[in-house]
């Protein structure tokens, strides 16, 4: 943009150019011009004096910057005239530097302006080009407008950039170096990725998938989880709080019975009943002296073993039958003790036996069953103790 004048505070402002960033303003200051720079806020940057090699002339009322050349172009006058000061003369000149060409005027001008020839797209670069590639191409490095191709002007480089936006967002699909947004790049894709660490580590806190690490994703995370099995069963190797299992966590595992701390039948994780298995029974019952009886319950057969003094006799039962004799008591004690499962039997401590009992009757304890054979094994039992009476007296 060219603006012709400019009026400062002080009624010193003449005219006034712009090399595209800065603007640059033509001053009297009573005896010849001068000039101001400003940046874009307006402020002054640096002041310039006349250029050198201005003749006779100490006055540039008006002036206009030149693209193609970078140089300026200014009416020359000799003293200021106010509105009405006219010129023949135009000075091609360097800011702060050297005149470089004078021109004549074949008319008098009190102002000048710029005028370009210049056509994008002809081959040359005229006026404010940055470049002309001649051709009709937007998407190589001189564009349709002859401007140099960059990232963020909204038009795809061919063979240089995978996306332009035309924005400088980070975090969108193209990011501002005009690369397509992936994971892994260190930039958090907004509404698409949870994380982005900018690394190939998948036991951190970031996955390769860009998601944040969490017990059940099936990757261990290094330092957190000694497992992760990726999946919710909470009774195999590894629990459903990524933690190793084992006994004594509460959780009952294959291969456990039971995982109660707090329960006292529940030892090294398996179910432990106090002094009984299920399904058998043992009862043992000893007498004084040396005869012993030992009565053991199994189904429903019972087996009497009858020890007198240093001898043992036993009287077998089957079918269902139960009875034997049974004595206790040492022979030179004279203890007599009572009989168990059978007709009652009773050693005396001189070693004669007696008994009683009905044949074909014999209680066998309660378990209602009855004895077949009259004089069988009751009385087998009874010569067997008095023929050991015997042997004891003969002692």
């Amino acid at each position: 943009m060219q603006i012709g004048s400019v009026k400062t505070s002080s009624n010193t402002g003449q005219g006034m150019a712009s090399d595209g960033t800065d603007l640059f303003v033509s001053l009297w200051n009573g005896a010849s011009s001068s000039f101001a720079r400003y940046d874009p806020a307006f402020a002054v940057t640096n002041t310039y004096n006349n250029p050198t090699g201005m003749g006779n002339f100490n006055n540039i009322v008006d002036f206009v910057w030149d693209a193609g050349s970078g140089h300026f172009f200014g009416l020359a006058t000799t003293g200021e005239g106010g509105t009405g000061t006219e010129s023949t003369t135009v000075l091609e000149f360097v800011m702060g530097g050297m005149v470089i060409k004078s021109y004549g005027l074949p008319f008098a001008a009190d102002g000048i302006g710029v005028y370009s020839s210049a056509k994008c797209g002809n081959g040359k670069v005229e006026g404010s080009e940055a470049c002309d590639d001649g051709n009709m191409v937007d998407t190589d490095a001189c564009t349709n407008a002859c401007k140099l191709a960059a990232c963020g002007d909204g038009i795809v480089q061919a063979g240089v950039e995978a996306c332009d936006d035309g924005n400088m967002v980070d975090t969108d699909a193209c990011t501002k170096t005009c690369k397509l947004a992936v994971c892994g790049d260190g930039i958090v894709h907004d509404g698409v990725e949870a994380c982005d660490d900018g690394n190939m580590t998948d036991g951190d806190a970031c996955t390769n998938a860009c998601a944040a690490a969490v017990c059940g994703d099936g990757i261990i995370q290094d330092g957190v989880e000694p497992c992760d099995d990726g999946n919710d069963i909470d009774d195999d190797a590894c629990s459903n709080t990524c933690v190793l299992a084992s006994c004594g966590d509460g959780v009952v595992q294959q291969g456990e019975e039971c995982d109660d701390p707090n329960d006292v039948m529940c030892v090294d994780c398996m179910i432990v009943i106090d002094g009984t298995t299920t399904g058998a029974t043992t009862t043992t019952a000893t007498t004084t002296g040396d005869a012993t009886t030992t009565d053991a319950t199994t189904a429903d057969a019972t087996t009497g073993d009858a020890t007198t003094g240093d001898a043992t006799t036993a009287a077998p039962t089957s079918g269902g039958e139960s009875g034997g004799a049974s004595g206790t008591g040492d022979a030179s004690t004279g203890d007599t003790a009572p009989t168990t499962a059978g007709p009652a039997d009773t050693t005396t401590g001189d070693g004669s036996s007696s008994g009683s009992g009905t044949d074909g009757g014999v209680d066998d304890g309660g378990c209602g069953c009855r004895s077949q054979h009259p004089g069988g094994a009751g009385s087998l039992a009874l010569l067997a103790l008095l023929g050991l009476a015997s042997r004891r007296r003969r002692r």
